[in-house]
């Protein structure tokens, strides 16, 4: 039985180590017959930020470094948008048509490398997405 308590006290401090050097995120959908509720944090310190309204028929382009090109736009939707670097880069939002995009952090994160496609990052990719899609099949197919 001592033995037993002493492995379980050491995978116990293993596990309290490793997870002080993880910084998780969180996030729920509840949702009943007629509302739905989504909430999201950092499990982490950000700072303050923004709530910005985002208009419907403004003009952007994307903040890319060379050799990319960046992306032109029209904005088709107005949207909400939580912002810790500035306008036009969300941590995430709700559109007019009722589209959420949050940003979730994974440290590990790989991202491919840039192919022919014009420059977008991923900050403003979640406001090119509130701007210009109404459903998550849009989303999908803006992969193009």
């Amino acid at each position: 039985m001592k033995k037993k308590n002493i492995v379980i006290l050491i995978v116990c401090l293993i596990v309290f180590y490793l997870s002080s050097n993880v910084y998780p995120c969180t996030t729920f959908c509840i949702k009943d017959n007629k509302n739905i509720i989504f909430g999201r944090n950092f499990d982490f310190s950000t700072g303050f930020g923004y709530v910005i309204i985002n208009k419907r028929n403004v003009t952007k382009t994307a903040l890319v470094f060379p050799p990319e090109k960046p992306i032109t736009w029209t904005s088709k939707y107005g949207s909400i948008t939580f912002n810790q670097m500035g306008r036009e880069l969300p941590y995430g939002g709700i559109n007019e048509a009722g589209l959420v995009i949050e940003q979730m952090w994974l440290d590990k994160t790989k991202y491919p490398e840039s192919d022919n496609r014009y420059g977008l990052s991923e900050l403003q990719w979640i406001q090119y997405q509130l701007d210009n899609s109404i459903t998550i099949n849009d989303v999908i197919a803006s992969d193009t």
